[in-house]
């Protein structure tokens, strides 16, 4: 523990060495910062900070989505589906995450609209664009193609 300017933090060293592909090294080390601060009081937080944290956030789901779906791709490619007899990447998720089906196949179905517009994914994947907000893009775009 230390002592900054009359409050009391935490102070939680996490080492991260690198030994994979960057990816899962950058995904492993994420969820280690996030099991850092789980703990971490609120109470010293002001508005502002609280504002940026909670802002700075919602672009990190944005960002992990983004890359969720790239992973699911991925994993068409790579048929991670097929040792454990699941029918499609998304149905794979859903058995290895314990998430129910409607939701990984709904992350599938993300995945491969962001597959098809890249630009609406880049958007995303710099926490620009919201998952709700890609969906809708996505589904305009498709239906302007349509036409």
């Amino acid at each position: 523990m230390s002592v900054v300017g009359g409050i009391v933090a935490v102070m939680a060293a996490t080492t991260t060495t690198l030994v994979g592909h960057p990816v899962t090294d950058r995904v492993t080390g994420c969820r280690a910062a996030v099991a850092d601060v789980r703990d971490a009081p609120l109470r010293t937080l002001g508005a502002q900070e609280t504002r940026d944290a909670l802002a700075d956030l919602v672009a990190l789901e944005a960002q992990l989505t983004e890359l969720k779906g790239r992973l699911i791709v991925h994993g068409r490619e790579v048929a991670i589906e097929a040792e454990s007899g699941a029918r499609t990447p998304g149905h794979w998720l859903a058995h290895a995450t314990r998430q129910t089906r409607p939701v990984a196949l709904a992350a599938q179905h993300l995945a491969r609209s962001l597959e098809s517009h890249p630009e609406v994914a880049a958007a995303m994947g710099r926490g620009q664009v919201l998952a709700d907000q890609a969906r809708a893009i996505c589904e305009a775009l498709d239906a302007l193609d349509e036409r």
